[in-house]
């Protein structure tokens, strides 16, 4: 389970939370992981995500919004990208074109600002904010 929100907060600085319950360690590692905090903007590196959402046509999933036929053996999406002009939202058990992909390039980036943001010391390996203050 994986929920992300990287976004613009104020001038020069970004929110950043991720909760993560992760069973395989595919992307983390396997247990529970929180963070709720401010960051610099370049540490989300929100043109990474940009390029993601453009390389893999998440303008084509505006509202969608489907259910498999066997949506208990299906993974849950919801997606939400706001920018300057409006909002792409998607979810739903039935999954969008690309969303394979999509997915594995974006937690891939997930999992690489993580780490970045941890070894720059705004997050320490707990989840929690650093008591330095950073």
């Amino acid at each position: 389970e994986y929920h992300v929100l990287f976004a613009k907060s104020d001038v020069r600085s970004s929110n950043f939370e991720l909760k993560v319950k992760s069973r395989s360690g595919e992307f983390f590692d396997e247990g529970e992981i929180s963070y709720y905090t401010s960051v610099p903007d370049e540490v989300i590196r929100l043109d990474a995500f940009g390029e993601i959402i453009r390389k893999h046509g998440v303008i084509n999933w505006l509202d969608f919004d489907k259910a498999a036929k066997d949506y208990n053996n299906s993974e849950w999406f919801q997606i939400s990208v706001s920018y300057a002009d409006g909002r792409i939202n998607a979810r739903g058990t039935e999954h969008p074109e690309n969303y394979d992909a999509f997915r594995k390039d974006f937690l891939a980036l997930v999992a690489e600002v993580t780490e970045d943001a941890r070894k720059k010391g705004f997050l320490d390996k707990n989840g929690d904010r650093p008591e330095d203050g950073k």
